[in-house]
């Protein structure tokens, strides 16, 4: 017997942090944002935006959950509700938390079509549609009736750091190898360069020392280096950033899944990468450099140092942060591309009329631009 539960209060779905510690490790592509830590920061910073986390039975067992979250979205036609995951700034992959993807799909968006609509559109962005997503998106949407339009949503360059750093290396554009070996060869010059990784290990383990927070207090340059992740947000005027950033660095931190490099010069750092990682998969959120050395390309050595670092970890893939994509163009040796799933009913005639002009604009963007794998 399949039973959903919906949660509409972030407390009270506290209740269910056990489920959702048993759940998020067996989900198949899994990061840090599909955790209850995760969205908590979510919901204490879109004050405005209606949790509703639908929680999957089978037999009176837990067997998935799906985080979803009403959210007003301006448009030229007036403000529209849109049901939509609970993505972070930049995000690119979401999905149903649990080992049971299809059932958690069915019966959660069936749910969603069988309660009062408090929405205008559904817009299911970052769906692994080539990979461990398997059609069931557009399956349980087909199931309903609902008829939808996918559209590219983002495109993540990556790194395979399952096999060795010297065939990695030796796979890479000359050009590109050429210009990180002469930086390294000119700031070797000025001092002693090196890389600083840490992952605090959370509280499971009683590590908790947040080193952002040490960073950005020493060096404002690495503070003010995150503000172009979260203008991504889509935050209300009255949301505070500083709190927000650091909200989220303790909840990484706590749930273990903070990754941070620093690129130092004489033990002072120079650049930064800030990231998570969860199930041996490192995913770049922003990276920040110091200005006065801005003649240097410390992001890409930053990166390339990082790479090389995580072929000697367990990691079996890097994902690059969005403002590190042009880098990702030399250094990826793979790209993937999310996809938004996009429901509108047909009595909604404002968001008819909303989809048609999305419609119009992404065949606009396909038509003038190389790649159909475009961020939307």
């Amino acid at each position: 017997m399949i039973r959903v539960e919906e949660i509409n209060d972030i407390l009270e779905l506290g209740g269910y942090r056990l489920v959702f510690g048993s759940l998020l490790p067996q989900t198949r592509r899994a990061t840090f944002f599909q955790s209850l830590d995760w969205l908590e920061v979510f919901c204490q910073h879109h004050p405005d935006a209606r949790l509703r986390a639908l929680v999957v039975f089978s037999s009176g067992r837990a067997v998935g959950i799906l985080p979803l979250v009403v959210l007003s979205q301006a448009t030229p036609l007036g403000t529209m509700r849109v049901l939509t995951y609970p993505l972070p700034p930049g995000g690119v992959w979401y999905g149903p938390v649990g080992p049971n993807p299809t059932a958690t799909l069915t019966a959660a968006l069936r749910h969603v079509h069988q309660t009062q609509r408090d929405w205008d559109i559904v817009d299911l962005r970052g769906v692994d549609a080539d990979g461990h997503d398997h059609g069931r998106t557009a399956a349980a949407m087909h199931r309903l009736g609902w008829t939808f339009q996918k559209t590219a949503w983002r495109r993540a360059p990556t790194v395979d750091t399952s096999t060795s750093w010297s065939s990695y290396w030796h796979g890479r554009p000359a050009e590109w190898k050429s210009r990180i070996a002469q930086a390294l060869d000119g700031l070797q010059r000025h001092g002693c360069l090196d890389l600083r990784r840490e992952r605090p290990e959370g509280v499971a383990r009683g590590d908790i020392e947040t080193p952002t927070a040490r960073l950005s207090a020493e060096h404002e340059w690495i503070g003010a280096g995150s503000l172009g992740f979260f203008a991504d947000a889509e935050l209300s005027a009255a949301t505070d950033v500083e709190a927000y950033r650091h909200d989220l660095d303790e909840a990484l931190v706590r749930h273990g899944c903070l990754d941070i490099s620093t690129l130092t010069l004489d033990d002072r750092p120079i650049a930064v990468a800030y990231g998570t990682h969860y199930q041996d998969h490192v995913r770049g959120l922003w990276t920040a450099t110091d200005p006065a050395l801005a003649d240097w390309p410390l992001a890409e050595v930053l990166i390339a140092r990082l790479i090389e670092d995580s072929f000697g970890h367990s990691d079996c893939q890097y994902e690059f942060a969005l403002d590190a994509a042009a880098i990702g163009e030399q250094a990826a040796t793979d790209f993937e591309a999310s996809y938004a799933y996009r429901h509108v009913p047909r009595v909604a005639a404002r968001g008819q009329l909303w989809r048609m002009g999305c419609w119009l604009s992404e065949r606009w963007h396909r038509r003038h631009h190389a790649s159909p794998a475009q961020p939307a």
